[in-house]
């Protein structure tokens, strides 16, 4: 089984990366740390997806997960879609970022009821590295719902939220201010 993954040297990829190594997939990374750009690079990356089993879109610069995904649906059979719970507060947040999130998570749910691709989107509220290893989403999380998905071929097209219990919440709260909570109570 081949997967590609864009943006795989660090984070989210990075788990993505490893746990399909692990589990003996031959497995191809494109990041920016080795040379491939993906403003330079997109008919390289387009053309190795399109050879993959599975393809892991996680890489956001600009619009290239949005391209992407209109790209391989109904060419790729699995697609991982790595979304963010920003995307849900685009009205708040007008910056290009949540727009792109936004976008991806809607084309997601659009494309999952064509069915030409199996579709993962995967909504994350704060990954563990994004400001301090104590209260956000662990990697092994995001990497579990990917297992779970995988693992189950009766569960096609579905979105995981990968969401903030109240304690970190509060947390969050301390560390950022007021702003950040108003925006994560939904």
């Amino acid at each position: 089984m081949k997967c590609v993954i864009t943006g795989h040297t660090r984070g989210i990829g990075k788990s993505l990366y490893d746990y399909f190594v692990s589990k003996g997939w031959e497995v191809v990374g494109f990041s920016n740390s080795t040379g491939h750009d993906v403003r330079t690079s997109y008919d390289v990356m387009l053309d190795e997806a399109k050879k993959a089993d599975l393809f892991i879109n996680n890489l956001c610069v600009d619009d290239c997960q949005i391209r992407f995904l209109n790209d391989l649906n109904g060419k790729v059979k699995k697609i991982i879609n790595c979304g963010s719970i920003a995307g849900d507060y685009q009205h708040l947040l007008d910056i290009e970022y949540t727009r792109v999130k936004k976008e991806l998570k809607q084309l997601s749910k659009d494309y999952s009821l064509l069915g030409k691709s199996n579709i993962l989107h995967l909504n994350i509220t704060m990954a563990e590295d994004a400001k301090s290893t104590d209260y956000g989403i662990p990697f092994t999380d995001i990497v579990n719902a990917v297992d779970f998905w995988m693992s189950n071929p009766r569960v096609n097209n579905i979105e995981f939220d990968l969401l903030l219990t109240p304690y970190t919440k509060e947390r969050i709260k301390q560390e950022f201010g007021v702003e950040w909570t108003r925006l994560l109570n939904r």
